[in-house]
């Protein structure tokens, strides 16, 4: 049996001839969980360790509201008697003596002075021991450590080499498959960009064809799209001008009109038929005048639209022709003939000048 185990032994020993209600803190310090000043330290949060000025032990504790202050062992007896034996190890460990406060030696427990010593002079031994042997665990663990760290180091250069040839050989292989990939990529790219460059040639070639097939006639409607708005704005104007004339001039001479009507009336007596022929002729005139602008304004507003269309079905046949979307030659025809269909007002429909018989046929 080692001293370890023997002073165990001991300290099973004396701390059942305690009281068997409090904590086993001796044992919990014996085996290295818990030390005697960090057991007194649970009551006392503030201490810091034990003083001896003279033939008076003092312990040094942390009032919670003052500054430090020293205070006499008798004053110990608030502390619970659970805990006054690692107290009492804290003042032997720090001033050679043996102190049991007189509140303890009335419950009874250690009134032997000699068995409390032994006791407690175990107990600090106990704590030299594990104190010395954890050193000693420690200097043992570092001689280890050193030595693991060495082999780890030429364990460590001999796996970088070996990491390092692996690595070589996979960077080279991954190098070459690289170098295929790119290789592939390099002549799908070079096919497409062909396939892409031949597709955007035929392209232009139909829009080319398409746009010769039609260049003439779309500047053509593009001139005649201006010329008839600017000849329907002509005539508009010609039109509000002949209306104008027409209600203004008679009212400013309705004096000398009114005159001239009933001379006429005196001088036709009794002929109806030939003032009303008389009246009738000039009325009829300015009627035709008025058609006649008039159809000559809606023909031009006609023919600009006419012209607008025609060229908007050119720009679209020759995209369509452009992106291969007319392919039939039936469909080609189709556009074509709406492209230069006769023009409105042409072919069975009439555009001369109205005759005096259109115009009566009108009334």
């Amino acid at each position: 049996m080692g001293d370890m185990d023997r002073l165990l032994e001991w300290l099973a020993f004396f701390d059942g001839i305690r009281s068997p209600e409090p904590q086993n803190h001796a044992m919990a310090v014996a085996k290295g969980l818990l030390s005697s000043k960090d057991v007194f330290k649970k009551l006392h949060p503030g201490y810091t360790g034990v003083v001896k000025c003279s033939s008076v032990i003092y312990f040094k504790d942390f009032d919670l509201n003052s500054a430090p202050i020293f205070k006499k062992v008798k004053d110990v007896s608030r502390l619970d008697q659970y805990y006054y034996l690692d107290f009492a190890v804290s003042v032997f460990e720090c001033c050679g003596q043996v102190y049991i406060p007189d509140e303890f030696k009335r419950v009874g427990e250690f009134e032997n002075t000699e068995i409390f010593q032994v006791y407690i002079s175990i107990y600090s031994s106990l704590r030299t021991m594990r104190d010395s042997r954890l050193a000693e665990l420690g200097n043992e663990a570092a001689s280890i450590k050193d030595k693991l760290t060495q082999n780890l180091i030429l364990q460590t250069e001999k796996s970088a080499e070996l990491v390092k040839a692996d690595a070589l050989h996979i960077l080279k292989g991954e190098i070459q498959e690289e170098r295929k990939n790119i290789s592939q990529e390099l002549a799908d790219a070079a096919k497409k960009l062909k396939e892409t460059a031949v597709e955007e040639i035929e392209k232009y070639k139909r829009e080319a064809g398409a746009t010769l097939v039609v260049k003439n006639a779309d500047t053509l409607w593009r001139e005649k799209t201006k010329s008839h708005f600017w000849s329907f704005f002509l005539g508009a104007i010609t039109f509000v001008i002949l209306i104008s004339v027409t209600i203004a001039l008679p009212l400013y001479h309705w004096e000398r009109i009114s005159a001239e009507i009933l001379k006429l009336d005196k001088l036709f007596e009794g002929h109806v038929i030939g003032a009303t022929i008389l009246i009738l002729i000039p009325v009829l005139g300015v009627a035709w005048v008025l058609r006649l602008v008039s159809r000559f304004t809606t023909q031009n507003m006609m023919l600009a639209d006419d012209a607008q269309l025609r060229r908007v079905m050119a720009e679209t046949y020759v995209k369509l022709v452009s992106n291969d979307a007319i392919k039939d030659p039936e469909d080609r025809a189709i556009i074509l003939s709406a492209l230069f269909r006769p023009l409105p007002g042409t072919s069975a429909e009439e555009i001369s000048p109205p005759t005096i018989a259109d115009i009566l046929k009108t009334k």
